[in-house]
């Protein structure tokens, strides 16, 4: 299994068929549903109210501090109770740090924060990921706090000057499911950027959507810069093309398959899988020889679950595919040979 694919997905192998594939994803409105205040707030003073020696075998003992920083709150996108210009937040330091996820501040920046109410106008991050995320300029927005409000100023953010600024939006607007189409026309006209990460992410924003028109934006997107060096961030967009179930995107899902990065090939046959459409059993057919043998294990089982054969040899699980997978490939070309071809391989175009 190549090292793209390890980051893509997480084997659950304790099942003895038709093992599954799990895809993570952000939520922005589980996130947002759980917290008492988000706001765009300025970091004030940061102090240390508490600090102790945490044992951590086999090294030595972390240094665990209780920080407290008074934030200003500049713009506000969800409030339960009174609103409230200034705040106290409570959070644990780690030194050194344990946790990628584990949010914290810095006097004098400017964050937006996700926080959940401790006491009256104390507050401790509500998310991991979400609790803190910094931005040199945050764009303020009129109207009632909501989500809709956010996500107006993160999508305006996204077309600011400053680069850390546009990637820290795009990465929680990939948290939204239900995006306005002004937001889905900025995306696209961020497709077009010079700077390939941006695009990238503003693509997997689009497909979130889970649109027709999204993958078409993806594959074009593909063809366009196919002479490229590979790009960073295809992992994302294939998490994302998994999870589109539209028929109308068949034939297009269908292409991608094929595409010369292993990581979209297996989004694609992720979102076959999912659909369970059997006209697309030709092309899972094809992907029986796909160089990467997860991909390969995807095909399988894909069939399996479009043919309802869920047991037996056709449907192993990934744990016995690895130990012999050109047994259960061959298996389904026979069938292919003497009962899929005739019956599918007329079927029509998507």
């Amino acid at each position: 299994m190549t090292a793209s694919t390890i980051l893509l997905v997480a084997l659950i192998l304790s099942v003895p068929v038709c093992a599954d594939i799990v895809v993570d994803t952000l939520d922005i409105k589980t996130a947002f549903d759980k917290s008492d205040l988000i706001c765009n707030c300025s970091v004030g003073p940061i102090v240390v109210v508490e600090e102790r020696l945490i044992p951590s075998p086999p090294g030595p003992p972390l240094k665990r501090r209780l920080m407290r920083a008074s934030v200003e709150v500049e713009d506000a996108y969800k409030v339960s109770g009174p609103a409230e210009q200034s705040v106290v937040i409570e959070y644990y330091q780690d030194l050194p740090s344990t946790s990628a996820s584990q949010p914290g501040l810095f006097q004098g920046e400017t964050a937006l924060l996700f926080l959940r109410a401790t006491s009256s106008a104390h507050y401790a991050f509500s998310d991991p990921f979400f609790g803190a995320t910094a931005f040199n300029t945050l764009p303020k927005e009129t109207g009632e706090p909501g989500l809709s409000k956010l996500e107006s100023a993160l999508a305006a953010a996204t077309t600011q000057p400053n680069r850390s600024d546009r990637i820290s939006a795009l990465r929680i607007l990939q948290g939204f499911v239900n995006l306005r189409q002004d937001t889905i026309s900025t995306m696209r006209c961020l497709l077009a950027s010079d700077d390939s990460e941006i695009a990238i992410m503003a693509l997997a924003v689009f497909l979130k959507t889970k649109t027709p028109e999204s993958v078409e934006e993806l594959k074009t997107y593909l063809d366009l810069n196919k002479e490229k060096p590979e790009p960073v961030g295809l992992g994302t967009l294939a998490t994302e093309l998994g999870q589109i179930r539209d028929e109308r995107a068949i034939g297009t899902i269908e292409a991608l398959s094929s595409s010369q990065y292993v990581s979209i090939r297996y989004g694609a046959l992720q979102a076959l899988r999912g659909t369970k459409d059997p006209r697309s059993i030709p092309t899972l057919v094809k992907r029986l020889d796909d160089p990467d043998s997860t991909n390969q294990y995807l095909a399988v089982i894909a069939l399996a679950e479009i043919l309802g054969n869920y047991g037996g040899d056709l449907a192993p699980s990934m744990y016995l595919f690895d130990k012999k997978p050109q047994y259960y490939i061959g298996l389904w070309k026979r069938w292919w040979d003497e009962e899929g071809k005739a019956r599918y391989e007329s079927t029509p175009d998507h």
